[in-house]
């Protein structure tokens, strides 16, 4: 039997055509739809990681900078260590970004200081990671302040080295807002970046920048839904695993550009069995309807899905079209602003936000009708019951369907966090501020207006005044503000005020309003506009002191007496500090100048200068106006001015003769012989008083001077001021002491003088009898025998040869023991000296030295016995000293009279070494020379010769 064949009709052959066709048709769109969603997704998930990483890098840049203002607000007064990584661990670890520093920038020259002044090593990392010094180079960025958390773990580690840091820090100082370094792996290992921000305070940028730490894992974790996600900055090269497709999107945040790359989401689910149930639909169509509702129901519960975020976020989420309405707003937004659904979408969105914020957000609006994507941005809303809540803004818009897409968060609390954190930040760093100036001990006045600015500036005052309690009244020290022109210092305050409320009770005072008070000072108050006024004690070792006052036009909060209070603490210090070393000066200055007037008298000056240099130091130590120095002359009160300096030098001239009257108060001293003062010279009319009234001075105290028991003269002080304090007359007790013993010092001294010039002088002619005695009676006698014996001799038979040798002999030996008595003559007092002055008797001693002598005498005129021999005996011995000990070559011999001196000067190129203290010939010069009042100074290095120089005072014939 022939087999059956199966035929189909043409309609069916077209059906089956038209099923295959459209089934490959549908297999294909449902792939290419499939890849289509899975990028679409991809892409999606790209944008969300990448808002979220955004976010996160947007959180650690205003963390950084921050900590930037914080430590501007510090910089000045600085912040420990352990400060700054507390402070770090309380405001940046619940943040995640824990590790942070403060890094200056620091020249090679300026390391040891650096280091100096830190305490802290620069130091880095090596290969195996280990801490170790820094080798030298151009400059360093080492982290004064660490947080002590990875990668900046120690203070003095420098970053310097780390990737992109120059450049990220090039950018800060460019663009004044934080900079972010690539990311890549650091030192220690860690993967990440830096977050560079500049210390700006008041448009001013301080020196060194915070630097925030944010790890590679920190950024990826934030992409919360994304666990693949990959992360490059600055650039760098990005891929995803080998041969795998991926999707990229940027973002630009600190200076940097970031990739955040999706691995590209591959088809699978209803997707990718899609098209194979597309292709069994040809065979069974209803399997194909199965699929499309199973894709269809999946769909709806990611609609529904999205519609419970929309609605359970507690985030604002809201649409808004390009002509300023809302077109969608979540509950959030309902709850947080307090309006309804209606009423936000009836409105134009810019109706709600802060005046003051409306340009920027239309700005902002309007860059995203361009197509701008809005990561961060701040605005204020207005709620419905008046109160201001602050929204930070993420807004992407789609430009094709005319809407944004914005979602907000509420950071109020945030901000007011940060400004209270910022009012005790600069609490804090003006009392650090204060702290530092009393540290300083600088002038009181300095000190006072420095605390009444901080206060001021802290407060928010219209004035500040910082008053002292004298005689029952307050006296301004020290203003700020509105009161410098209205209470200057000096002021005094009378009626009622704040601060005579302090006075009367010794406790904080306070008025609220001015207007319910009366008197000069409520009406002087009104007129510069101040309302209210607080006022607190200050207290110095118990006793009150003073108070300070803060003015304002409206009512001070009720802090305010607590504020104060810290800084009144810090001027009670100041003024017990002032007046503790006021008084330590004043003893100080009082004792150095004890010690140099004592110096002079010990160095044996002349009284003139003594009593000149007395007057300065008084005069200076008492704050005297005028200080003078008389001597009594006449039993009956004359006086004659010794000294005389500052407005008394005008009438009172040194060497004038005068006769003070009482109630003057040097006429008091030259009749009791005790201490006095006079207050007012208005009231005496000798002629001493008139000559002190001329100047001006209107008081004045004055003390005995007393030498060896008897009164010699006063010494007195004048003040133009009112008077001097109680304990001036003490004070200059110490002065006339030394004066006194001045005087007698310089009595002494003279005599002794005198003394030791008679010993010299009568020693000197008992040489110069000596010479003459030998000279007319030894040697005459010599000579005259020695001829007698050349007569014998010459008489004596030729032939008795003995008797004429013997006779030979006793002349030759007579001969010579005359020369020898020359000799010694010549030693004791040379008759050359007497008979031709120095210059011919310095020139024999030349012709007979052993060295030879070099003589540069310019001496022309005959000086006084006295200075011409103890000038010989001068160069004399210093002759003889080269010859003997100084086995010199050459000796040269200066002598020359200039302004009243004879000035003599010896020198020799021999071995040197020479010491007064070994030998008696060099003491017996400097005895001599003591004796006439002179100077000699010997030089003898050893092995560079030896100089004797030597002045006499000229006295000439």
């Amino acid at each position: 039997m022939a087999p059956r064949r199966w035929r189909f009709p043409p309609r069916r052959v077209a059906l089956l055509a038209l099923v295959v066709g459209l089934t490959m048709a549908g297999f294909l769109g449902a792939r290419l739809l499939g890849e289509r969603d899975a990028r679409r997704n991809s892409e999606h998930q790209a944008e969300v990681a990448a808002a979220q990483i955004h976010a996160r890098l947007a959180d650690a840049a205003s963390l950084a900078a921050s900590l930037g203002r914080y430590m501007a607000s510090v910089g000045r007064t600085g912040v420990t260590n352990e400060e700054f990584a507390s402070n770090a661990a309380k405001w940046l670890g619940p943040a995640g970004f824990p590790a942070a520093g403060w890094v200056e920038e620091v020249g090679a020259a300026d390391r040891a200081a650096y280091e100096q002044r830190t305490g802290h090593p620069i130091v880095t990392r090596d290969q195996r990671r280990r801490i170790v010094g820094v080798e030298s180079r151009s400059s360093y960025l080492p982290a004064s302040l660490a947080s002590g958390i990875p990668p900046i773990t120690v203070p003095g580690l420098d970053l310097g080295g780390e990737p992109g840091m120059a450049g990220a820090l090039f950018r800060a100082r460019a663009l004044h807002q934080p900079s972010a370094t690539p990311l890549s792996t650091v030192r220690d290992g860690t993967e990440g970046l830096f977050l560079i921000s500049l210390a700006q305070r008041g448009g001013v940028v301080e020196p060194g920048f915070a630097v925030v730490f944010v790890s590679g894992e920190t950024l990826r974790a934030a992409a919360t839904d994304t666990p693949a996600v990959q992360l490059a900055a600055g650039g760098a090269p990005t891929a995803g695993p080998a041969g795998a497709a991926t999707v990229r999107q940027s973002f630009t945040e600190a200076g940097q550009r970031f990739d955040v790359v999706v691995p590209l989401e591959s088809v699978r689910g209803a997707a990718a069995v899609l098209p194979w149930i597309v292709l069994a639909a040809g065979v069974v169509l209803a399997g194909l309807t199965a699929a499309l509702g199973v894709s269809a129901a999946r769909r709806a519960r990611a609609q529904e899905e999205l519609d419970r975020i929309f609605t359970l976020s507690s985030d604002l989420i809201a649409v808004a079209d390009f002509d300023g309405y809302f077109t969608r707003v979540n509950p959030s937004v309902e709850r947080i602003l307090g309006y309804t659904e209606e009423e936000l979408l009836a409105r134009p969105y810019l109706d709600l936000v802060h005046p003051d914020d409306r340009e920027r957000t239309a700005a902002q609006a309007a860059a995203l009708g361009e197509g701008k994507t809005t990561l961060s941005f701040e605005n204020r809303y207005v709620r419905k019951d008046g109160s201001q809540r602050v929204l930070e803004w993420t807004s992407t818009p789609a430009v094709e369907d005319r809407v944004i897409y914005a979602v907000a968060r509420d950071v109020t609390d945030r901000h007011q966090a940060e400004a209270e954190l910022a009012r005790l930040a600069g609490e804090q760093a003006a009392l650090r501020r204060v702290a530092t100036v009393v540290a300083r001990e600088g002038p009181q006045a300095e000190v006072f207006s420095a605390i009444a600015e901080e206060i001021g500036q802290l407060l928010g005052t219209d004035e500040i005044r910082m008053l002292r309690y004298e005689d029952g009244r307050a006296v301004v020290v020290s203003s700020w503000g509105k009161a410098e022109e209205s209470f200057p210092t000096g002021s005094r305050l009378e009626s009622d005020s704040a601060a005579s409320r302090v006075l009367r009770t010794g406790q904080p005072a306070r008025i609220d309003d001015y207007a319910t008070t009366s008197g000069r000072l409520a009406e002087a108050v009104r007129s510069i506009g101040i309302r209210s006024a607080v006022a607190v004690p200050i207290r110095v070792e118990g006793r009150l002191w003073g108070a300070v006052t803060a003015s304002r036009d409206e009512p001070l909060p009720l802090d305010t007496e607590s504020r104060l209070g810290q800084f009144t603490e810090l001027m009670a210090t100041a003024v017990a500090n002032a007046e503790a070393r006021a008084e330590v000066e004043r003893l100080a200055e009082e004792q150095a100048a004890l010690r140099r007037v004592a110096t002079l008298v010990a160095r044996g000056m002349p009284s003139a200068e003594v009593f000149s240099a007395v007057a300065e130091e008084v005069g200076s130590v008492l704050g005297a106006d005028g200080t003078v120095i008389v001597r009594l002359v006449e039993p009956d009160g004359e006086v004659t001015v010794a000294a005389s300096t500052g407005a008394y030098a005008a009438e009172l001239r040194v060497g004038s003769r005068w006769k003070p009257e009482p109630p003057a108060a040097v006429a008091v001293v030259l009749r009791t012989a005790r201490p006095a003062r006079i207050d007012d010279f208005s009231q005496a009319s000798d002629a001493w008083s008139l000559a002190i009234r001329l100047v001006g001075v209107r008081s004045g105290v004055a003390a005995p001077i007393v030498v060896e028991g008897r009164l010699w003269g006063a010494i007195a002080v004048g003040t133009r001021r009112e008077r001097f304090p109680a304990d001036t007359e003490q004070r200059m007790a110490g002065f006339t002491e030394l004066i006194g013993t001045a005087i007698a010092n310089a009595d002494n001294r003279a005599e002794l003088f005198a003394s030791r010039a008679r010993l010299v002088a009568a020693s000197d002619e008992v040489r110069r009898r000596f010479e003459r005695d030998l000279h007319d009676g030894v040697q005459q006698r010599l000579v005259s025998l020695a001829l007698e014996l050349q007569g014998a001799e010459a008489i004596a038979p030729h032939e008795d040869v003995e008797l004429i040798a013997e006779l030979a002999h006793a002349r030759q030996g007579l001969a010579g023991a005359l020369d020898d008595l020359r000799e010694l003559s010549r030693g004791i007092h040379p008759a050359v000296l007497s008979e031709g002055g120095l210059r011919p008797a310095v020139r024999t001693l030349a012709r007979r030295s052993a060295v030879p002598v070099e003589l540069n005498l310019s001496v022309n005129e005959r000086l006084a016995d006295h200075v011409e021999v103890g000038a010989y005996y001068v160069i004399s011995e210093a002759l003889t000293n080269a010859a003997k000990h100084a086995q010199a070559s050459k000796v040269e011999v200066t002598a020359h009279v200039h302004d009243g001196t004879l000035q003599l000067r010896i020198d020799d190129d021999g071995i040197g070494g020479a010491d007064s203290a070994r030998g008696s010939g060099l003491t017996g010069l400097t005895d001599r020379v003591a004796a006439l009042r002179g100077t000699i100074a010997i030089a003898s290095p050893p092995g560079r010769g030896t100089s004797v120089r030597v002045e006499l005072p000229v006295v000439r014939k």
